[in-house]
């Protein structure tokens, strides 16, 4: 099943009929390599893709050439743009992994309206909730410490991986590079690095074979005041 159609089930149960029928408005997959600018020669003004396999980090640039990553991308998930996908106002998508897509035939607006009510709602839902990633991932390079940052984004990627049987909460695959996570949580890869050997020696997160494994998944949670109602 796509991981879009799951992420739909699992808050719309209630709508399995009407979440088949959206195969009927989605391109085949295309497919970018790792390190590839997703989205540059869209076919539709407006175009929303959604992530069929995959991580994608979505990042912003200045006109300095400076970036800063604003939200990492995953199978099921949407990217998407007012203006030319990838460009228009420096929001840029890069592949981390090997990634499919799959572009939406028509335009956001067209699609809402050629659903039914209740998935057009449930489809804004999801919207909805990419944008209280964003305000989460704001407060965190804000007014976070740097180990109760770093332990929050680990705990919302592993619930989100969760959500599309990429894993569950307690212990999921990570393919992000450390330079990666440092640029999502606002600081320099060498003081990540102390913050995750502290994490380490806590006892709190263990990392191997590009897997993350929560060692005390109660622990970590308290410790990074964690509250998934953002993801629900």
């Amino acid at each position: 099943m796509h991981s879009l159609f799951k992420k739909l089930l699992l808050h719309h149960p209630e709508l399995q009929a009407e979440v088949a029928d959206l195969n009927g408005f989605v391109e085949p997959p295309r497919t970018y390599p790792p390190g590839a600018v997703i989205g540059r020669n869209r076919s539709v003004p407006g175009a929303v893709f959604v992530i069929s396999d995959g991580w994608v980090l979505a990042s912003h640039y200045l006109a300095n050439g400076a970036s800063q990553v604003v939200d990492i991308r995953l199978p099921g998930d949407f990217l998407y743009d007012q203006g030319n996908l990838g460009s228009s106002v420096g929001l840029e998508y890069v592949a981390v992994t090997e990634v499919r897509l799959r572009e939406f035939r028509l335009s956001t607006e067209a699609l809402l309206r050629a659903t039914s009510i209740r998935l057009a709602s449930a489809m804004m839902a999801e919207v909805t909730r990419d944008r209280q990633v964003i305000t989460q991932h704001l407060v965190n390079v804000g007014r976070r410490d740097p180990a109760v940052r770093t332990a929050h984004m680990l705990l919302e990627l592993a619930v989100r991986a969760e959500k599309v049987g990429l894993g569950d909460a307690h212990r999921f695959r990570f393919p992000l590079t450390q330079s990666m996570l440092a640029d999502a949580l606002g600081m320099s890869a060498i003081h990540l690095n102390r913050v995750l050997r502290k994490l380490r020696e806590s006892k709190l997160v263990s990392f191997q074979n590009s897997m993350v494994t929560f060692e005390d998944f109660d622990a970590i949670t308290r410790f990074a005041g964690f509250e998934r109602g953002y993801l629900e």
